[in-house]
């Protein structure tokens, strides 16, 4: 194989490689993964999913007990994810009025009136895609 084609295909698939053999041969290796919670962090709702370090091992993945995080961090994070949250609820109600409000859980807009417009314009443009808004 030449070496642009090997390069191209690395990255992600190697480390699923060395996942699935950390997994199969108990190697106790580390990694940052999506996880849910399950209360590795304390101050955060149990069901978040959560990008942490967690071992992979024969058993699955391990997730040490990191505690609470700091009041500053803490809310930060759970504006990420009530944003998420109302985001998810929006597609799955077709609820226009909290997609605006996760656009602006999110961050990126601050006004009401800026997030309405975004909202329809991004609804409009993949309407098709998102027949519950109609």
């Amino acid at each position: 194989m030449d070496e642009a084609r090997r390069k191209s295909t690395g990255g992600e698939h190697e480390q699923t490689m060395e996942i699935f053999d950390s997994f199969w041969h108990d190697r106790r290796r580390w990694y940052s993964v999506n996880l849910p919670n399950g209360g590795a962090v304390t101050n955060l709702p149990k069901d978040s999913v959560l990008e942490i370090p967690a071992m992979a091992t024969a058993e699955g993945w391990v997730v040490p007990p990191y505690g609470e995080l700091s009041v500053g961090l803490a809310a930060i994070t759970m504006r990420r994810i009530s944003a998420i949250e109302a985001s998810v609820e929006a597609a799955l109600t077709g609820n226009r009025k909290m997609f605006v409000e996760a656009l602006i859980l999110d961050g990126t807009v601050s006004d009401y009136a800026t997030a309405t417009k975004l909202a329809e314009a991004m609804l409009k443009a993949q309407a098709k895609h998102l027949p519950q808004f109609s």
